[in-house]
């Protein structure tokens, strides 16, 4: 699969978040929370190459199956 350049994703991925938030899915921004007070925040543009594929990955399927997008 070509997925499309670094900002593309993250512009998905965060429509993803903030989609899912509002939705009432709390449990991934727990996780996130959580792994930020344990990990420090690199955030989004720092992930490397192979977490951003598979979060776009969760993202275009959430977006497909919840909004049709």
């Amino acid at each position: 699969m070509a997925y499309p350049n670094k900002e593309v994703m993250i512009e998905t991925i965060m429509e993803y978040y903030n989609l899912g938030w509002e939705s009432g899915d709390m449990g991934e921004l727990y996780n996130d929370l959580d792994d930020i007070y344990r990990n420090g925040y690199k955030g989004l543009e720092n992930e490397t190459l192979d977490f951003l594929e598979g979060e776009y990955d969760n993202a275009k399927k959430f977006l497909e199956n919840t909004y049709g997008k």
